[in-house]
């Protein structure tokens, strides 16, 4: 059976999906401002389009072998992939090949051999969209990093869900490269696949730690452990660590959510915070960042720009106290100094925005990354929060012109060392964890610059925007299939 069955019906379903709701630039362009229930209605129209494609299909003279399609078009985890893959290609922005969905086999569908001789890398995800933009480049990366390897027994990377676990540990289907037509291709494995070392992508914390203590009992290597993960999940155990390990991070005051669900307690909490995160010294103006401390991604985080006493901040934005209570809602609120005053010359916004570089360490080094930067006028640069990525086509140069209170940045060798050095500092506090997103926002002050860093990672997202800093190429690590095959070795596997 040809793989590209799957995306022949999802381009059909895409294509009427089309004409009803508009280019899937406008459908996004709705979503994110503010029609949330598009994505469901479209969901609805999928369900409801599926059956009539596969009838138009099986009566196509020149459409594919007609028993294949109606015996995989009746299979549930088949159908549901599809649906799937059409939402994403309506409201996703895709950033790899194509994903082609191969079905079980049964009836007309012949089995197949895994494609694998031996054990797998499994890059285990929870979150099904769009979850190909951030495993295809790891997938290259480790393919790339096999071919220098002269020992032929490799251990191939693959994207595993975690319900396609069976017994919790072996891989039952599984998402592969194919390097000979630069293809992704999801595939049952039948029998299951032995699981040699394992990561977490795209992962709730609760996933993270059921599925990671699981692999812990049965001594599979991990890369990035929950019991190490869990302790850069928490922003202000972080601010801690790394004051005490002289990483240069920004002051930063914790609120209970005990305390913050009461407005009165929190209100005197957010004032005793201020001369914490402040000084005592008057300043006409500051940046607070209130957020989740266990937030991701800038979900949650708000900046708010005003006097430096809480009397009168409290007056210029009335709605902080709210914000501080929704966020008690689920977590302990986190309050941060505002920091940072150097801006990039966005291209297309044509202004100077604020920006935070997001730096891929690999087993203790920066390796690659990108740039966030905020939209016009905004503080948080986030996606989630209305930023956009940038790609850094040049490294180490800036993907723009870097300004400041003193005026352009002389963006040198050192510049960027320094730079580095945080990140991978800041990384060090928590080596278990040997694939992290680091972010850092530069500040300029006393002829040197400050890269504060606000978080890190251990899940991070966006590597199919990253770079390598050394060549310019796109990619994320290649250090780490190196430190894996070592932490194998250590356990034992000997691969």
């Amino acid at each position: 059976m040809s793989p590209s069955l799957s995306l022949l019906v999802q381009h059909r379903l895409v294509e009427k999906i089309v004409e009803r709701y508009g280019d899937p630039s406008d459908i996004r362009h709705r979503v994110r401002e503010g029609e949330s229930a598009l994505l469901d209605s479209i969901a609805r129209d999928v369900d409801a389009l599926y059956p009539g494609v596969i009838a138009e299909l099986l009566m196509d003279p020149t459409g594919p072998e007609k028993a294949v399609l109606r015996d995989a078009s009746g299979q549930t985890l088949f159908s549901q992939r599809v649906k799937a893959g059409v939402i994403e290609a309506v409201y996703g922005e895709p950033l790899s090949p194509p994903l082609l969905i191969l079905p079980e086999p049964g009836g007309s569908i012949q089995p197949r051999d895994n494609p694998f001789p031996g054990p797998v890398h499994a890059v285990c995800f929870e979150y099904l969209p769009n979850f190909a933009n951030e495993l295809y480049p790891l997938l290259v990366d480790a393919y790339i990093h096999d071919l220098s390897r002269p020992d032929p027994k490799r251990t191939p990377a693959v994207g595993v869900h975690v319900s396609w676990l069976e017994d919790e540990w072996r891989a039952a289907r599984a998402i592969f490269y194919r390097p000979r037509d630069n293809e992704l291709i999801e595939t049952p494995l039948a029998p299951p696949v032995d699981i040699a070392s394992v990561q977490f992508l795209a992962v709730s914390p609760a996933c993270h730690q059921h599925y990671s203590e699981r692999f812990s009992h049965l001594n599979i290597p991990q890369l990035n452990p929950y019991s190490e993960a869990r302790r850069t999940d928490d922003k202000y155990a972080c601010f801690l660590e790394w004051k005490k390990n002289g990483v240069p991070t920004p002051e930063a005051v914790l609120i209970p959510q005990s305390d913050a669900r009461n407005l009165l307690i929190a209100r005197q909490r957010i004032e005793a915070a201020f001369p914490v995160l402040f000084g005592a010294a008057p300043q006409d103006e500051i940046i607070v960042m209130v957020q989740p401390n266990r937030g991701t991604e800038g979900r949650g985080t708000k900046a708010f720009r005003g006097p430096a006493s809480w009397p009168g901040m409290a007056v210029r934005h009335p709605d902080l106290l709210e914000h501080v209570r929704q966020i008690a809602a689920g977590d302990d609120v986190l309050l941060r100094r505002g920091v940072g005053n150097l801006l990039v010359h966005d291209a297309i916004y044509r202004k100077n925005v604020c920006f935070d570089i997001r730096l891929n360490v690999a087993a203790g080094r920066v390796e690659s990354g990108f740039w966030m930067a905020a939209a016009p006028g905004a503080v948080v640069s986030s996606p989630s929060a209305g930023g956009r990525i940038i790609e850094w086509k040049h490294p180490p140069r800036p993907p723009g012109d870097v300004t400041g209170p003193e005026g352009g940045l002389t963006w040198d060798a050192e510049t960027w060392r320094i730079i580095e050095r945080a990140a991978e500092a800041a990384a060090a506090c928590f080596p278990e964890c040997r694939l992290v997103g680091v972010d850092a926002r530069l500040e300029w002050t006393g002829g040197r610059v400050i890269p504060w860093i606000l978080d890190i990672n251990p899940r991070p997202a966006g590597l199919s925007h990253s770079r390598y800093f050394a060549t310019g190429e796109p990619g994320v690590t290649q250090r780490l299939w190196q430190d894996l095959h070592n932490l194998r070795k250590r356990s034992g596997e000997g691969t």
